[in-house]
């Protein structure tokens, strides 16, 4: 392969890529609804303020780093539907170790163990296992 060719493929791929961006914060719902992708089901809605709070701020402590990936949009496991005044205004979503929105295109980030782990505390939702049987599969 000549050298222009090796450059062409590189700058090819490359664009491919979407640069790291920031997402604009969430504003607080009414209620989150958690929901399992695969199989298809709620886990909890959480409607007390504090809790749902406690959530944006996670949520809002994530707005930096956030990639296009070049392959297709990532699929998350479990589905957080931000709710206000009945209608869906945002959402978050965990996959295998990546957290996911869709903000005008399907964004995503990685995730740790820890991270999802911290996330699952505050919906009361088993997050890391359900990646992990998720994986298993």
């Amino acid at each position: 392969m000549s050298r222009a060719s090796l450059v062409f493929a590189l700058l090819l791929v490359s664009s491919f890529a979407e640069a790291a961006t920031s997402l604009p914060p969430v504003s607080t719902p009414d209620v989150i609804r958690v929901e399992r992708n695969h199989p298809k089901q709620v886990l909890v809605e959480v409607k007390d303020p504090d809790r749902v709070q406690a959530v944006v701020g996670f949520i809002n402590s994530r707005l930096a780093g956030w990639s296009v990936p070049w392959y297709g949009p990532p699929v998350g496991q479990v589905y957080l539907n931000l709710i206000k005044d009945g209608k869906v205004v945002a959402n978050f979503y965990v996959g295998p170790w990546f957290f996911g929105r869709d903000q005008g295109n399907f964004w995503s980030q990685r995730a740790t163990e820890r991270e999802v782990t911290e996330l699952g505390k505050l919906l009361d939702v088993p997050l890391a296992e359900i990646i992990k049987s998720a994986e298993r599969r």
